[in-house]
């Protein structure tokens, strides 16, 4: 009898202790894992990997000549009808739409009423950058034809309608915005494809801002609808 208790006891003993053990083992995992987290968030070499986007240049514009498409109604594409490459899209007279569709979809990038202010959402010019493929519609009777004239790339403290990416068009930083004229229309910040800020610029009612402050990073896009000139006013931090 007092073997059989010696072995149950022993038999209990060896449990314990290798519950023991598993509990000490995963307690050392679980400090070993949190230790390689914080040091993972203090390394700012693997932060700018993570969340920096690589800003690849544009070509030179150098010796590049305007281009007109015309006979609007119709619908042309970047590559066989135009140059692929960054364009300021103006139009002589008249007004109506002007879209450019994301490569491949039914989706517009753009989607603007181009022209002189016959209606307070006419933007006089579009800034585009077209890739191979790219298809473009221009339609309105009162459209006749849009003038693409190539576009540098220098850095601007005022942006138009289109879309522009900081770092290139922009220096990145923290900004007062506002609509040059006070126009109403929309500012959306995007991080690749995933809009990450929306602002409601202008004079509008409802949700609509005079100003607003905000902060755009390396590689981000800024995508302007309806506003001719958005203005950008450095914030210096004290």
């Amino acid at each position: 009898m007092e073997r059989h208790t010696q072995v149950y006891q022993t038999k209990s003993y060896n449990k314990k202790r290798n519950i023991y053990l598993l509990a000490l083992l995963l307690g050392i995992l679980l400090v070993i894992f949190l230790i390689a987290g914080a040091r993972h968030l203090d390394n700012p070499l693997t932060n700018t990997e993570k969340n920096e986007v690589a800003v690849v240049p544009r070509e030179s514009v150098a010796g590049k000549e305007p281009v007109v498409l015309e006979n609007s109604p119709d619908t042309y594409t970047a590559g066989v009808d135009i140059e692929p490459g960054r364009y300021m899209v103006t139009t002589e007279r008249g007004y109506g739409g002007f879209v450019v569709y994301e490569v491949g979809s039914n989706y517009p990038e753009i989607s603007e009423l181009i022209g002189f202010f016959a209606d307070p959402h006419h933007v006089p010019s579009v800034a585009v950058t077209l890739a191979e493929d790219q298809e473009i519609m221009v339609y309105g009777a009162r459209l006749s034809k849009v003038t693409f004239t190539p576009l540098d790339t220098v850095l601007l403290t005022e942006l138009c309608t289109g879309i522009w990416v900081v770092g290139m068009d922009i220096e990145p930083g923290t900004y007062t915005v506002h609509s040059k004229d006070g126009r109403s229309g929309n500012l959306t910040l995007f991080d690749g494809d995933l809009p990450i800020a929306r602002v409601l610029l202008g004079d509008g009612e409802g949700n609509f801002k005079k100003s607003e402050i905000i902060t755009i990073k390396e590689g981000e896009i800024i995508r302007i609808s309806n506003i001719p000139t958005v203005v950008f006013e450095r914030e210096e931090l004290i």
